[in-house]
């Protein structure tokens, strides 16, 4: 039987970058029900304007999704669905 390691267990760090986090949400927002697209803004063609996914990294990562949902269903509950698979595609992705 192998001994035990003598030095403390040290956790890890993971090296994550924006662009791949973009990636998870914008595949997890599109898999939502009621979601029709991503609200690009027609001047982000060119250049200018904001993008539909924007991802905050600090302390804590925040993320701001412009999206269109389909005709006659409940804002509120599009919504809560787009949160719950954000946060799970982020939570679970490797």
């Amino acid at each position: 039987m192998p001994d035990p390691p003598s030095r403390p267990v040290v956790p890890g760090r993971s090296l994550v970058t924006r662009r791949a986090l973009v990636e998870i949400v914008r595949t997890a927002v599109l898999g939502s029900y009621g979601v029709t697209g991503l609200a690009e803004p027609f001047l982000r063609h060119l250049g200018l304007g904001r993008r539909a996914i924007r991802v905050g990294i600090g302390p804590e990562v925040t993320v701001d999704v412009r999206l269109t949902i389909a005709y006659g269903l409940p804002v509120a509950e599009v919504s809560r669905q787009v949160d719950s698979a954000m946060r799970t595609a982020m939570a679970t992705s490797t």
